[in-house]
């Protein structure tokens, strides 16, 4: 082979290892409901290691919703949760334990959102729009299927604060731990509210009570973690780490 037949290939497999570490999905939906404006949607999709690295999708709508909260706040995570946290402490300081636990370091850790949490809330923007006070869920189910890692992803998207899992999306999950799938995780986010009066403006990717106590009753099932991101950072809980944080938080 030539010097120009030796450099061709070597842009030919420069451009597709580029292109296979490229942050983006092809998914297989096998089910999509809207109603009252909540989507709730089963897809699948082969896992794949890019989804787990720093990378960004290419949109144009999650670009536009991070320069937008960007440009009215400061994101960075710890000042967030000091406001969060004062505001709390204020009127409600009963609930502050677990924001004092995670802001001290000794349980979780935070870091920039991975590939597979902004995919799922650019998913999530397209159903929503601009709508930025909205919450998605999703709980994750793996199966090898023929050697390959299948991602089986239970996805909900309210265009509000909160997200209650559908009842069809709950008969989903119980079929799919019958067939064989793992549940390895969930996640959600925790929306910015911009115009809270309050000064409370949200973005804080810590989990409430309330996710907590969904997250126990996850474990039973097998859940071996969760995430909460706010389309910047990402906090990362493993089972036990939630197990523990309960713990703490109830001593």
């Amino acid at each position: 082979m030539g010097k120009y037949g030796i450099l061709i290939l070597g842009l030919l497999l420069s451009f597709q290892v580029a292109f296979a570490s490229e942050c983006s999905w092809k998914i297989d939906v096998k089910y999509e409901k809207k109603a009252a404006n909540v989507k709730a949607m089963i897809f699948e999709v082969e896992d794949k290691p890019v989804f787990w690295t720093h990378m960004s999708p290419s949109s144009d709508r999650l670009a536009t919703y991070q320069n937008f909260v960007s440009s009215k706040t400061s994101v960075d995570q710890n000042e967030l949760r000091e406001r969060q946290y004062k505001i709390f402490k204020k009127h409600l300081p009963n609930e502050t334990k677990i924001m004092k636990l995670i802001m001290s370091g000794k349980v979780f850790s935070t870091g920039r959102a991975e590939c597979f949490d902004l995919l799922l809330f650019d998913l999530h923007l397209d159903s929503v729009g601009t709508v930025y006070y909205a919450e998605f869920g999703a709980h994750v189910f793996v199966k090898y299927v023929e050697g390959r890692r299948i991602l089986r992803v239970m996805f909900t998207s309210n265009p509000g604060g909160g997200v209650a899992t559908p009842m069809e999306i709950e008969d989903a999950m119980s079929a799919s731990l019958k067939d064989g799938w793992s549940l390895v995780g969930h996640i959600h986010n925790h929306p910015f509210g911009l115009d809270n009066l309050s000064g409370d403006i949200g973005g804080t990717c810590w989990p409430s009570d309330s996710d907590l106590n969904h997250y126990a009753k996850q474990i039973k099932f097998g859940m071996q973690g969760a995430r909460i991101t706010n389309g910047f950072d990402t906090i990362f809980m493993s089972a036990e780490d939630i197990s523990q944080l309960r713990q703490m938080s109830q001593n």
